[in-house]
């Protein structure tokens, strides 16, 4: 099992980075803040996960992994629109 936590700020992070929590889930954080706390996590001898959520978008989420998060929450799949999709069967040559 493991024991996560929502924060709100880099100070919270840290406080819950030194409480020895297993995930720390950033709440509307920017990439940089998220690359603060990863190196903050870092410095610990069991870094925790670090959960990057609110205002992740395909666009962005490779900046937030990037900064170090190992975990991106976004709800943005579920708004994505559809895409076409095709599948073809041929025999093998």
């Amino acid at each position: 099992m493991k024991i996560a936590i929502e924060v709100g700020s880099v100070a919270e992070a840290r406080q819950a980075i030194e409480a020895g929590f297993d995930v720390i889930q950033l709440e509307k954080f920017g990439v940089a803040e998220v690359a603060e706390v990863a190196a903050i996590a870092r410095r610990v001898a069991a870094p925790p996960l670090i959960a990057a959520a609110g205002g992740v978008t395909a666009a962005n989420a490779a900046g937030y992994v990037r900064a170090g998060a190992g975990l991106i929450v976004t709800s943005a799949p579920y708004w994505a629109p559809p895409r076409d999709v095709c599948v073809r069967i041929a025999a093998e040559a």
